[in-house]
């Protein structure tokens, strides 16, 4: 069975691919060969990247948190201050005046 040997893109290792893949591969041009170092490498880099954009969203989502519980607490207080505030301005019902029946 032939070996093929290609360069790596990236670093210009020798990538040996076996038989008739390795064929289709030479008939076909392929330029973008990576080796096997420079293949995990990339897949490490992006994986590190996807878990640093993934915990900057948490961190954003959890700082959002307390402020959201500070604007609902400012909300119910200022509302319940105005509350208050109307029911002191109310009139009172007066009640009506006993009449006295003298007997």
């Amino acid at each position: 069975m032939s070996v093929f040997t290609f360069r790596c893109f990236i670093c210009g290792a020798a990538v040996e691919i076996p038989g008739r893949f390795g064929f289709k591969l030479k008939s076909s041009g392929a330029g973008r060969l990576l080796c096997q170092r420079c293949r995990q490498s990339s897949f490490l880099k992006a994986r590190r990247e996807q878990l640093d954009q993934a915990i900057e969203a948490e961190i954003q989502r959890v700082r959002w948190v307390p402020a959201a519980a500070v604007a609902l607490a400012l909300t119910l207080a200022i509302s319940l201050v105005w509350w208050h505030q109307a029911q002191q301005n109310r009139p009172q019902d007066s009640l009506p005046e006993r009449v006295s029946s003298s007997r």
